[in-house]
């Protein structure tokens, strides 16, 4: 019986250890999804122009062949 009890412990210990781990990697997919979002956003106020009568004009922004690795 003493193995089923050492079997049970390191089982929560691998569960705990991997939900550690998780959370690690979801936080570092935050920051990176974080960073990319504000790389895009300056390209995108970058690229914006200035028409005559003073308002914003996105129309030569083309965000379509920008593509992400997560």
């Amino acid at each position: 019986m003493g193995d089923a009890d050492a079997d049970t412990d390191d089982a929560l210990k691998w569960i705990k250890k991997s939900k550690k781990r998780e959370k690690e990697l979801v936080k570092k997919r935050q920051a990176e999804l974080e960073s990319m979002d504000k790389v895009l956003q300056e390209e995108y106020t970058e690229s914006c122009v200035r028409s005559s009568s003073g308002f914003l004009h996105a129309s030569d922004v083309d965000i379509s062949q920008r593509t992400w690795r997560v």
